[in-house]
């Protein structure tokens, strides 16, 4: 698992619309992940 890199979610929606939904997934799993480790901790 990497951090991802760039803009922020917020910025990548307002500029480019809605995202297809494979990248959607990508990012909600990463988000889901995160806290499972935050949880964890």
């Amino acid at each position: 698992m990497s951090p991802r890199e760039g803009v922020d979610l917020a910025t990548a929606i307002a500029t480019r619309g809605p995202m297809p939904w494979p990248e959607a997934r990508s990012v909600l799993l990463d988000v889901c992940r995160g806290l499972a480790y935050a949880h964890a901790q």
